[in-house]
């Protein structure tokens, strides 16, 4: 591990932050507008003339007419990680240093009074000081990852249809967050139909949803400045169907049933065909002023032939709850336990009994494990594990919230044992290891938010001694939004 990447990461992030808030503070002082004596005013050229705020300048500005709306932001980051891909210090490649530097712009073309266009374009870039072999700028490319209509009111009062690219989350993400998982946070859309209305005699939402994805960027849009070699948006092309409901007839209660279908063709050799049905529900629930809870259930069956290991049905499980607890006091402390099971494939049966999380390959509770899980097959592809721990969120001020979690996760199944060529499992190991999180989210004003990001992971026995180096993950960002 180098002190020194660590420490420059860490000290670009207290000099940014410090910066900013400096800037902040300075800026608010100043437009705080001591009273004018009465003998000044008469000397105001135009003494009665409204001033105009910078929120309302910047409405002005994003609203020129009545039928176009635009926006943007800037997003910088910068990245200290060690071992989180690898697990071991021993790989080359395993240090990584670098910033990345996203911007998009939006916006929306009202046709009629009842038609949106909506366009997005984003670029990204990435500056590397480590590894050696990466040092330099790479991956600089441009895409619209929003392009769609919006038809309101589509055969009745108070409904959507979208059609195009778009972006779509459900719940809490758990199967539904990012159709893009090849490409990390850089873009998470859906090429989809969604259309989503609502049942008022029953107090129930409905959304029904058609997805056609590539894992060839370019299938549908070409993207600017394309890398070389091509980036692919997942290992998969892939299809498919939801229908969600969310009913809340029952107070103080949501009810989600669904039912999921992904039809999936094999693109890269860590792609996957096959056809995945998905029927489950969530549930969230406020008990009292204090405390909250929500779970969700879903059981999967189908087919998947996965890396050229031939068609096997599948047969899996999934489950993921919390409970809270808010004290509701003046920093907002509020308490909560987590746990998650995803089923794993055992080995040896003619069966896949691993847990397959769709669309839902994204950093839901962790920046590190998306990361640590690649070395079983493919970033992001969470399965096979028990994730049991406490959590903690205050807030010192009403601009800073620090939120923190600890986690200790175990394998369903040792699905590796007996075919490891890298020996990077063990032959009985269970426990997958510890991880602690810890998040600084801090908003300077309505177009300034930044956070810090801190995690540490420590292998258990369910990987071998060539792969149980602690892991370590640092990020800060800055997002200006316009």
């Amino acid at each position: 591990m180098s002190i020194k990447g660590l420490t420059k990461t860490l000290a670009s992030a207290a000099v940014v932050i410090a910066a900013v808030m400096l800037f902040s503070s300075a800026a608010m002082a100043q437009n705080e507008t001591a009273p004018v004596p009465e003998k000044a005013k008469a000397n105001l050229a135009f003494p009665d003339q409204p001033k105009c705020t910078w929120e309302q300048w910047c409405h002005n500005v994003k609203n020129p007419t009545d039928w176009f709306t635009w926006g943007g932001d800037v997003q910088l980051r910068a990245y200290y990680a060690n071992n989180y891909k690898t697990l071991s210090k021993q790989v080359a490649g395993h240090e990584e240093v670098f910033e990345r530097y996203r911007g998009r712009l939006w916006g929306t073309f009202k046709l009629d009074e009842k038609v949106d266009l909506n366009a997005r374009f984003m670029y990204q870039a990435f500056t590397f000081q480590e590894p050696d072999s990466m040092e330099g700028n790479h991956l600089n490319e441009g895409m619209f990852d929003n392009l769609n209509v919006v038809f309101k009111d589509f055969l009745s009062d108070g409904s959507k249809l979208t059609v195009g690219r778009q972006d779509m989350f459900l719940g809490d993400g758990w199967l539904v967050a990012d159709g893009t998982p090849g490409d990390g946070s850089r873009t998470g859309f859906y090429d989809a139909i969604r259309y989503s209305f609502n049942m008022t005699e029953c107090d129930t939402t409905a959304d029904l949803i058609y997805i056609n994805n590539h894992a060839d960027e370019d299938k549908w849009l070409a993207p600017l400045d394309q890398y070389d070699p091509e980036l692919y948006l997942a290992e998969q092309d892939e299809q498919g169907a939801i229908v969600y409901l969310t009913n809340k007839s029952f107070e103080d209660t949501e009810i989600s049933p669904y039912f999921m279908y992904k039809q999936a063709d094999q693109f890269l050799a860590s792609g996957y065909s096959g056809d995945i049905y998905a029927p489950g529900v969530r549930v969230t629930r406020k008990f009292d002023e204090h405390w909250r809870g929500k779970a969700e259930g879903a059981y999967e069956f189908g087919s998947k032939n996965n890396l050229d290991a031939g068609r096997q049905d599948l047969n899996a499980f999934g489950v993921n709850t919390q409970i809270a607890y808010f004290t509701n006091d003046k920093l907002n402390n509020n308490y909560r336990l987590t746990y998650e099971f995803l089923s794993g494939d055992r080995p040896g049966t003619s069966q896949n009994e691993g847990f397959d999380v769709l669309w839902g390959r994204w950093a839901r509770w962790s920046e590190i494990y998306p990361e640590a899980v690649r070395i079983e097959g493919r970033p992001g592809d969470f399965t096979n594990y028990h994730r049991f721990g406490p959590g903690w969120s205050f807030n010192p001020s009403k601009k800073l919230e620090v939120t923190t979690d600890y986690y200790l996760l175990f394998a369903d199944q040792n699905t590796f044992k007996n075919d490891d060529p890298g020996d990077r499992f063990s032959d009985n190991g269970a426990f997958r290891g510890q991880l602690l999180s810890t998040w600084l989210k801090y908003t300077i004003n309505n177009n300034i938010k930044g956070h810090l990001v801190g995690e540490v992971y420590l292998p258990g026995n369910y990987y071998s001694k060539n792969r149980n180096d602690i892991a370590t993950f640092v990020r800060y960002e800055l997002v200006f939004t316009f």
